[in-house]
């Protein structure tokens, strides 16, 4: 491993571990410390996934713009690692019901986010944006379906309607760019 992917892994590990923490410090059991963690860290692990976005549209055409998009794309994708773990526990821990339709598109987004940590560069453009789009679109649904109260044991939050807010401009932002590469 690289001096820079160890950079990357310490940097996830610290602020997961930081993240617990609070959640722990915060708790009266474990059950609701892993609830925290998971809340929080999706959290977190939204900001850096929006951030990244933000990167690859900036990086359009500008070739010294890829190193800091590739960083953050695997930063993304260790702490995303990281809030499964927390998310499956606190699943368990919590006795919530699994819904299969939601846990195969999930599925995907995950999928996708482990391999575009690595292998996102040598992708073709159209899959590039195909990724942030779908991935947008997943967070965009996680944050409406908390919204609508869909979420067994989480209230709405006024933080989630930040999370539509940025997802819809993420959209917007994904339009533009398709509409400006295809002049």
């Amino acid at each position: 491993m690289n001096r820079q992917n160890r950079q990357i892994l310490g940097g996830a590990l610290l602020l997961e571990g930081f993240i617990f923490l609070l959640s722990y410090q915060s708790s009266a059991d474990w059950a609701e410390c892993f609830k925290l963690s998971a809340r929080y860290s999706g959290r977190a692990s939204a900001l850096v996934f929006f951030t990244s976005l933000g990167l690859f549209l900036r990086a359009q055409n500008r070739s010294e713009a890829w190193e800091p998009l590739l960083v953050c794309l695997k930063f993304f994708a260790l702490i995303h690692l990281i809030h499964l773990g927390f998310l499956a526990t606190n699943i368990y821990l919590n006795e919530i019901p699994i819904v299969p339709s939601r846990l195969a598109g999930g599925a995907l987004a995950y999928l996708l986010i482990i391999i575009a940590a690595w292998r996102f560069r040598p992708w073709r453009r159209g899959f590039q944006y195909l990724y942030f789009t779908y991935v947008n679109l997943v967070v965009f649904l996680t944050y409406l379906a908390r919204v609508q109260g869909k979420f067994e044991g989480a209230e709405t939050h006024w933080i989630h309607y930040i999370g539509i807010s940025l997802a819809g401009l993420g959209f917007l932002m994904l339009l533009i760019y398709l509409f400006k590469s295809r002049k």
